[in-house]
This record gives structure tokens, C-alpha cells and sequence, in this order.
């Protein structure tokens, strides 16, 4: 009975089941494919096509059985004492390629050796296991993130589509259920008046510039940062700089003049490791001789992304401009900090294992291609029709 194989944890018959209805969710998708020709052309079509498919899966099934393995049955391996795991492979194999599977990305792969799981992941990608529990949080844990992702994006798509509908950052942001923040008033460095860090200033290195670069009560648009991180701002007031007495300005000038010392420091000492280590030395034991922090980072993508420590997104940017065994020069990433980093490898990248760059790029694709349309119809329109736009009359309506 398949609801009890399922019940009692069958690893084999669930795969096997999986196996199926994906192979039935996509014969009825390539039946549905093609243009509309009429309602009865079209549902004709649709309709052989569907029947076809799903009564020609059960003969691939009855082939597997009496060619391909004339000693046993698929269904007798599925559900002896000991399920055959890779009897389940095999059903699964035949009924997803039978209905001509396009785009998936394999995310892990299991297998009771862990030898053929490693095998396998290395030829399509994903990560290997061998017990299935260990597979199924990781396979959790990247469908989480590839919906995040998605979620993400619709969300900018949505606030652009406010935005060019002529709503504020504010309206959009209500709209569509986002919060809205005030800070400041706040200096370059990102300090308050009392000359501290303030708590609600985003995590985003450039923040900061991109505020003091933007125009006073214009809204600027969307703006991207490392990680999938969106943002809009608005400047509502910009206080004039002016001197200070010096004796309301003490600490606040001590502070100064300390943290651009150790600014200083921090840079020099971050010279002397680039200097030594393109030398030759080891970038650890040059660090543990001056008395710098080490860090070894795992493999991370170009945005940021699976990267357990925060170093700024412009030595990010010079570690992808190096290869293997190079190394960068004194970088700053933030709260006068500096660093030099050593590139270990370099990783092709694989669409087929990286969904969150993919959307990524399509999206940065799609955006651009856009965009080029766009414009590329408006210098025809005004050819055509040989318009001029007086900008700033309209610019003093508005």
C-alpha cells in the first residue's frame, strides 16, 4: 500500500512518488505550451497531448521492469524489508526524463555510500550526503533562500512600480508594508552631535556617501548595496558646516584626532602586510608577527553573499580583480579599519548551483535590456516626429 510505505518513512517509494507527479506536472505543462490557436484547436492539442503522456509513463515504468532490469521489479525493490534506495533513483531517472525536464538545479545529492554521493555531487553540483535527514535541512535551507530572494526582488518591482505611478518613498513604503526610518542629523563619518556611531544607521558601507551625495528634498531611486540589500532615501535638511569654540568641541576633537591616529596606524600596518606577503612571506604568520587579526574566510560570491565576516564591499570588489595567490593592497572597510586580503581560489561560478546570483544577473539583464528599449524608442519617436522637450520649463512646473 503506498499511503503505508510512505507512513513508514520509505525513503525509496517517496522518491519514486516525487519522481512521478514531477513527471506529470510536466507533461501537463508541455501540453499547455505553444500559442492559443482557437478553443477547439487548442484544447484538441492539449488534451492528446496530455492523455499520451500520462499513458505512455507507465509503460516506461513496464520497460524499466522487463529490459533494463529483467532480474527484478522496480515495485519489489521499493518495498522489501530493505527498500532499494537506488530502485527509487531509477524510477525517479525515468519518469523525469520522459517528460523532458528543463532548468532544475540539483540541490543535494543522497546516497546510502558516501562515496557515489560525493561522485555525484561533483558532476551536477549541490552538496553530497548520506543519510537523507542530514540532506533534507540543507535542501531546506537553500529552498529558503532562493524564495527570500525571490520575495526580494518582487518587492523592489513592486516599490519601483509606486514610484513611477508618482508616489513618494513614503506612500510606496505604506503601500506595500515596508517601514520607513529617520535618522540624524549625522556627520560624514556617520557620528551624531554627541560624536558617537548612531544605532539606527544601516549596515551598509555606502550609506553614508551615498547621503551626503544626494540633493536636499529629492528622493532618490532605488539603490542596490552587497547582499540583496534595496534602498531609497530622501535628505530633509542639510546643516551648514561652521566652527566651534574649541571648548565646546574638546572631547569631540580629542576623539577626532585619536580615531584618525589609529586610522593611520591601521593603514600603515596594513601596507607593511601587503608589501611583506607579495615578498613572499605568509599572510598569517605576517599578521601574527605584527599582531594583526587573521581571518580565513570560506568561498563567497561577488555580491557578498556567504560571507561570515564584514570587510566592505571595496576590498570585495579588489578580491575579485585578483586570481589565485595574489594579493590586494591596504584596503579600507569601514571605522578606520584596514585590510589585505589573499586570494586562496577562484570558483567558476554555475547558474545551475547559485539561483540567487542567476535572478540576480536575469534581473540586472532584464532591467538593462529595459532601459535600452526605452531609449532607443524615444530617439525614434523624436526622429520621427522631430520633437523637443523643453526640460527645464517642465523642471519649474513641477
Amino acid at each position: 500500500d503506498l499511503h503505508d510505505e510512505l507512513e513508514k518513512g520509505n525513503v525509496a517509494v517517496a522518491a519514486a512518488v516525487a519522481g512521478v507527479l514531477v513527471g506529470f506536472g510536466n507533461v501537463i505543462r508541455l501540453a499547455g505550451e505553444g500559442d492559443f490557436v482557437s478553443w477547439n484547436q487548442s484544447l484538441t492539442e492539449f488534451g492528446y497531448y496530455t492523455v499520451a503522456g500520462l499513458v505512455l509513463l507507465p509503460f516506461v515504468r513496464l520497460f524499466a521492469d522487463k529490459v533494463l532490469l529483467p532480474g527484478a521489479r522496480l515495485g519489489d525493490e521499493l518495498v522489501r524489508e530493505q527498500p532499494n534506495l537506488g530502485a527509487g533513483i531509477i524510477a525517479v531517472a525515468h519518469a523525469i526524463a520522459l517528460s523532458r525536464i528543463e532548468g532544475v538545479k540539483i540541490t543535494a545529492t543522497v546516497d546510502p555510500l558516501k562515496e557515489r554521493a560525493e561522485k555525484l555531487a561533483a558532476e551536477f553540483g549541490g552538496r553530497a550526503f548520506t543519510p537523507f535527514e542530514d540532506a533534507a535541512d540543507e535542501i531546506r535551507h537553500e529552498l529558503k533562500i532562493a524564495a527570500a530572494s525571490d520575495a526580494v526582488f518582487d518587492l523592489k518591482n513592486r516599490f519601483e512600480d509606486e514610484r513611477a505611478a508618482g508616489a513618494s518613498i513614503g506612500e510606496a513604503a505604506s503601500a506595500l508594508g515596508i517601514d520607513v526610518q529617520s535618522i540624524g542629523p549625522l556627520d560624514r563619518s556617520g557620528l551624531d552631535r554627541a560624536g558617537t556611531a548612531s544605532e539606527a544607521l544601516p549596515a551598509i558601507p555606502e550609506f553614508i556617501a551615498e547621503t551626503f551625495n544626494a540633493v536636499r528634498d529629492e528622493e532618490t531611486f532605488i539603490l542596490e548595496s552587497v547582499a540583496n540589500v534595496f534602498y531609497a532615501l530622501r535628505v530633509d535638511d542639510v546643516i551648514e558646516a561652521r566652527l566651534k569654540p574649541l571648548g565646546d568641541v574638546r572631547d569631540q576633537a580629542i576623539t577626532a584626532w585619536q580615531r584618525q591616529w589609529r586610522e593611520e596606524q591601521s593603514k600603515l600596518m596594513a601596507e607593511e602586510i601587503s608589501a611583506r606577503v607579495s615578498a613572499g612571506e605568509s599572510l598569517d604568520e605576517v599578521a601574527e608577527s605584527i599582531g594583526a587579526e587573521f581571518i580565513q574566510t570560506p568561498a563567497f560570491a561577488r555580491d557578498g553573499r556567504d560571507l561570515d565576516t564584514s570587510v566592505g564591499s571595496a576590498l570585495i570588489e579588489a578580491i575579485f580583480n585578483l586570481g589565485p595567490g595574489q594579493v590586494t593592497q591596504a584596503t579600507a572597510t569601514g571605522a578606520g579599519l584596514y585590510a589585505v586580503a589573499v586570494v586562496g581560489q577562484v570558483l567558476p561560478w554555475n547558474a545551475a548551483t547559485d539561483s540567487v546570483a542567476d535572478a540576480n544577473l536575469r534581473d540586472q539583464l532584464d532591467r538593462g535590456a529595459r532601459e535600452d528599449v526605452a531609449v532607443a524608442f524615444d530617439s525614434a519617436l523624436r526622429r520621427k516626429y522631430d520633437v523637443s522637450v523643453n526640460q527645464p520649463l517642465i523642471d519649474s512646473l513641477f
